[in-house]
């Protein structure tokens, strides 16, 4: 699973969600990876649903979103960054965490190699 942390008053998220939409293409035949957006609202504006619905739309972002407005999915992995992405493995460990744009080709490749590990064969 990827998750990706994101606030829709980041240049540099909106520029991930770039990034994860061509991934979930390339990806888009292997049900086992899913990817899923949590939204942590920056400022108190940004936490209302119908904001984040607008955002959604706004950036055509396929996948699906929580609305992470009271942080507790933030606060429960310790982070401080916007965007950060996470490759979640099916036993809940982390595979791959990381807290900048421009990483399209290395999560590609963590992907994959965590397809190679934990998918039966």
């Amino acid at each position: 699973m990827v998750i990706d942390f994101w606030t829709s008053c980041c240049i540099n998220c909106i520029h991930v969600i770039a990034e994860l939409e061509r991934l979930e293409h390339t990806f888009a035949h292997i049900p086992e990876v899913a990817f899923i957006g949590c939204h942590s609202a920056k400022f108190d504006q940004e936490e209302a649903l119908y904001m984040l619905r607008s955002a959604v739309l706004r950036y055509d972002v396929k996948h699906a979103c929580i609305n992470d407005c009271h942080f507790d999915v933030w606060n429960s992995q310790k982070l401080n960054n916007w965007p950060t992405v996470m490759i979640v493995a099916p036993d809940q460990s982390i595979i791959f965490k990381t807290t900048e744009e421009g990483n399209e080709e290395i999560l590609q490749h963590k992907l994959l190699a965590a397809m190679y590990d934990h998918l039966d064969r």
